[in-house]
């Protein structure tokens, strides 16, 4: 397809010295508008499904992508917003809520506009001016916009089985604030033969809500294995560990190499291997972000404001000046895929990180909700677009 549109291009270019103008959908750097992605890698899953719905978008809109990784510190950060900028970009969306007011100042005065795509502003330190720049487009609220479901469902499944000794690791608080939902939730939805293996860590009830009962570590293996540790010194009858953060990535590894092969998981995060290990027992339960929803309910959004240079506004979203935008107002939502058999992971596979253009939105479905093409379109329809869960998609893409 990319070669076919290359060749569309070229024709297009040799039109034009006749015509005088042209555009077309999916030509690469002649497209009108140029998207800019930061993130830490595009080579795990996440990345690897965002770069593929927007080589997508290509082929349907008159835009192109640039991708930049980013290092962890604000700095790092801050250079590659630099370069998505020095490149031409007309709108850039971070993965992460990285010094959101030093990134939309910058935005503002390039006429640059900013949006988080794995991150949203109900949760994310941001002053109300770098709020209410016309250049600020919000962010993504994972979970459909409420972690506390995917907690419950997690419950749900440990309920139904016979272990009883529970605990949870993910990343510090401050660093992943939907994970206290979500385990709090869990928690207490959890029947009364279930016992937390208390981390015994000091009380975050605010802004964090972190009750102090699971363990915590600093973004790297090495940190999460040394953490693994400790809490089989603590509780060496640990049953069942919830790995939020990153349960498939770091947390079952460290599992492995320290020699904890008979305990089960509860994991946030996906890899290969998730099928595998529901199959044979490992893991209770999987989920993963639904990143063709996170990707359309930003690029929506991007697409709109850079075609009505930022006054494109849907009729039923709250406005700035109203109250309840500084309490998440700005943010669009997406489904968190929560995967409890190796059917959930086939259907997984087939119709959400497969072929596009039978996936979770399609051009067509996305159109009709964007402004740029559908001037009824509405926020309500958009976010009810953005939060299909994984068995409405199956649905829909299985007729």
């Amino acid at each position: 397809m990319k070669k076919f549109l290359s060749r569309l291009c070229a024709l297009a270019i040799a039109g034009a010295a006749v015509a005088g103008t042209f555009s077309m959908a999916g030509c690469g750097d002649e497209a009108q508008y140029k998207i800019g992605i930061l993130l830490y890698n595009f080579t795990d899953i996440q990345g690897q499904q965002i770069e593929s719905y927007a080589s997508y978008l290509e082929d349907n809109f008159d835009v192109s992508f640039t991708y930049v990784a980013v290092g962890q510190d604000d700095d790092s950060h801050i250079q590659g917003l630099e370069s998505c900028i020095n490149q031409g970009c007309n709108a850039v969306f971070s993965g992460y809520n990285t010094a959101i007011d030093r990134c939309v100042e910058m935005c503002e005065s390039a006429g640059v506009y900013y949006g988080l795509l794995l991150a949203d502003t109900a949760t994310s330190s941001i002053s109300e001016d770098a709020l209410e720049s016309k250049y600020f487009l919000g962010g993504v609220k994972q979970f459909s916009g409420d972690p506390s479901i995917a907690g419950a469902q997690f419950a749900e499944v440990l309920n139904e089985t016979e272990y009883t000794k529970i605990a949870g690791i993910s990343f510090p608080p401050f660093a992943f604030i939907d994970g206290n939902t979500v385990w709090n939730s869990m928690v207490d939805g959890l029947d009364e033969t279930k016992v937390i293996c208390d981390a015994n860590q000091e009380e975050m009830l605010i802004p964090f809500g972190y009750k102090g009962d699971y363990y915590y570590f600093m973004f790297t293996s090495d940190a999460c294995s040394a953490t693994v540790v400790q809490m089989f010194s603590e509780y060496p009858d640990i049953e069942v560990v919830v790995g939020m953060g990153s349960g498939m990535d770091y947390v079952l590894p460290a599992l492995r190499s320290n020699g904890h092969r008979d305990v089960k998981m509860i994991s946030l995060g996906y890899t290969d291997d998730v099928e595998g290990y529901l199959a044979d027992g490992t893991l209770l339960a999987a989920g993963n972000n639904n990143h063709v929803e996170c990707m359309a309910s930003l690029f929506a959004r991007a697409y709109d404001a850079m075609a009505s240079d930022g006054t494109a506004w849907y009729s039923d979203r709250v406005k700035i000046d109203d109250a309840n935008y500084l309490y998440g107002g700005s943010d669009g939502a997406a489904d968190y895929v929560i995967m409890t058999s190796t059917q959930d992971v086939k259907d997984y596979k087939a119709y959400v990180i497969g072929d596009k253009a039978n996936g979770p939105i399609t051009a067509d479905e996305l159109k009709q909700c964007m402004l740029s093409f559908n001037e009824d379109a509405t926020w309500a329809d958009l976010t009810e677009l953005t939060t299909r869960s994984l068995s409405e998609i199956t649905t829909l893409r299985s007729k």
